[in-house]
């Protein structure tokens, strides 16, 4: 659910509780779908107004912020999201003077809740639409306002930044790459010369840095040695098909493999579901970095069973070796074979028999030295058609380059970010949360009034890479990659403007405007009143 169940449940596990303590057995609760979605509410929703200072060339100096967001009936997660937007504002760019706050407001509305980036995604939207309009402002294209605002690569920049080596910045970096690499400057022009020839479908395409922060929470670990050599792990984190077990695995294969030299057989590590009898008080798995914290505390528990058999290693290669010299000695036919490697298996076995003790906890603490926030950067391109009579939008092309640090697994992080920014499009312009003005019910309870993104809705083409070569992240130099392309959908939306924008400066209307999340049909079709007003249509097409 990505968040949107971390507190609902509790309220049905009650229940369930209850009537199980009554009549003495298993309960079990079944939810349809509308009373499941009217349960979980929804994204907090949010308003901001901003004052901002920016000189002719496009610099910004000064940002004043003010948000406020519905939380609903009660607090929820609502305090989060209010704590994050301040925070995430600023994004990839460098603002000397900020003044952000938020605050929260009750209303009759269902609880709201938070999901996928909760505060992090509308911070994004915020930054860009003010990029948008200092661009305005100024008559500096926003793609060049992007790239003057953004933090420099030099270590003077990144220490006026705040960031620490941990954070690894990479965005400028990435920007400059890609830029070259998509070559966005063609393609620009290549949409400007379609606009120019077309009065009723219209192009835009948009690139965007992303900044994404995100903290290791505390993690525990079990790991279980068995006589052939095979493992068992708990960990405190659950698998929802993120692929926090295979990361394990293999951060487990790695490290139990240091003893002899060979990485473990990943077909000998099992896993044994969550369970608070073996890894008590386990976090919640969010925030992205669920499977660090498990792959951290799991590889802590591996280290300590490595000392413990380092010994008993020693002892089965000392045996080898005086066997080898008694062959010498005898004179046997196998004497001058090289002496076979202990594998990990036999150390397993010897371990037993040694009567070692063959289980191990590792945890990540989440303070002191264990305390890891850091920032994911990354940068996207999106390129967009729409057709100005009915609002239909098509994604062209989407490309994005993400900087997951050394990737613990590059398959299930580009995975991550296909899924992460699949999502991103359906807030931007499909996944509206309607309510009723009066009760405050939730209208947008099921799939006729909630539009998720479909196959259609998908980029024609959708490019996604991951940086190589930087090791600043905390575990096993690796970044988190579940939540942060969430951001970058961003290019998608101001992609849709810049069309929007162009089909009305063809009508005549050169006015600023602002965009809503989500850019539905009804709302672009609102924004695009002037083309169809526009004297023109009023004559018969030509042949």
């Amino acid at each position: 659910a990505f968040g949107g169940k971390c507190l609902v449940p509790a309220l049905l596990g009650s229940l369930v509780g209850l009537a199980c303590k009554k009549f003495g057995v298993p309960v079990r609760i079944f939810l349809d779908r509308n009373t499941d979605m009217r349960i979980v509410a929804g994204r907090a929703q949010m308003f901001g107004n901003y004052e901002v200072a920016a000189e002719k060339s496009g610099k910004i100096r000064g940002l004043k912020f003010d948000n406020v967001l519905t939380c609903g009936s009660a607090i929820g997660f609502g305090w989060f999201c209010n704590m994050t937007v301040p925070n995430a504002l600023s994004s990839a760019y460098f603002l000397p003077d900020m003044l952000a706050t938020s605050k929260m407001c009750f209303s009759n509305q269902p609880q709201q809740n938070v999901c996928r980036g909760p505060g992090d995604i509308q911070a994004a939207v915020y930054m860009e639409s003010i990029i948008d309009h200092v661009a305005y402002a100024t008559g500096v294209p926003a793609h060049e306002v992007r790239r003057l605002n953004m933090i420099e690569d030099d270590e003077k920049a990144i220490e006026a930044a705040k960031l620490t080596k941990l954070d690894g910045y990479t965005a400028k970096k990435m920007w400059n790459e890609m830029e070259q690499k998509w070559d966005f400057k063609a393609r620009k022009e290549a949409v400007d010369a379609f606009n120019a020839k077309n009065s009723l479908r219209k192009k835009g395409i948009c690139m965007v840095p992303m900044r994404y922060s995100v903290n290791i929470w505390k993690r525990s670990s079990l790991v279980n040695l068995y006589p052939d050599g095979s493992v068992l792990v708990t960990h405190g984190g659950i698998d929802m098909g993120q692929g926090i077990n295979v990361k394990v695995a293999q951060v487990v294969a790695y490290e139990l493999g240091q003893l002899t030299g060979e990485p473990l057989d990943i077909n000998d590590i099992k896993f044994q579901a969550t369970q608070s009898h073996v890894t008590p008080a386990a976090t919640f798995t969010g925030g992205s970095t669920g499977s660090e914290g498990a792959c951290e505390s799991s590889r802590r528990a591996c280290e300590i069973l490595v000392k413990r058999m380092q010994p008993i290693l020693k002892d089965l290669e000392r045996k080898a070796n005086e066997a080898k010299m008694k062959e010498k000695a005898d004179g046997a036919d196998t004497a001058g074979e090289p002496i076979a490697p202990i594998t990990f298996k036999q150390v397993a076995a010897a371990a037993d028999t040694a009567n070692m003790h063959m289980s191990a906890t590792g945890h990540w603490a989440d303070t002191g030295e264990d305390k890891a926030t850091y920032n994911c950067w990354g940068v996207a391109c999106t390129e967009v058609e729409l057709d100005a009579l009915t609002g239909e939008v098509v994604i062209l092309q989407s490309d994005l380059a993400y900087d997951a640090a050394k990737s613990l697994n590059p398959a299930i992080d580009i995975g991550q970010a296909e899924g992460c920014f699949a999502m991103g499009i359906g807030m931007m312009l499909q996944e509206e949360v309607l309510l009723d003005q009066t009760s405050g019910e939730l209208i947008s309870n099921g799939t006729w009034e909630y539009k998720p993104p479909l196959a259609i809705n998908i980029p024609r083409v959708l490019n996604i890479e991951l940086l190589k070569n930087n090791q600043a992240g905390r575990v096993l130099s690796s970044k988190a990659s579940g939540e942060p392309p969430l951001c970058m959908t961003t290019s998608v939306l101001f992609a849709v403007k810049a069309a929007i924008a162009a089909a009305r400066a063809d009508a005549g209307n050169t006015d600023f405007f602002t965009v809503d999340t989500p850019l539905t049909v009804t709302k672009r079709l609102a924004l695009l009143e002037p083309v169809r007003k526009h004297p023109k249509l009023s004559k018969p097409l030509a042949a």
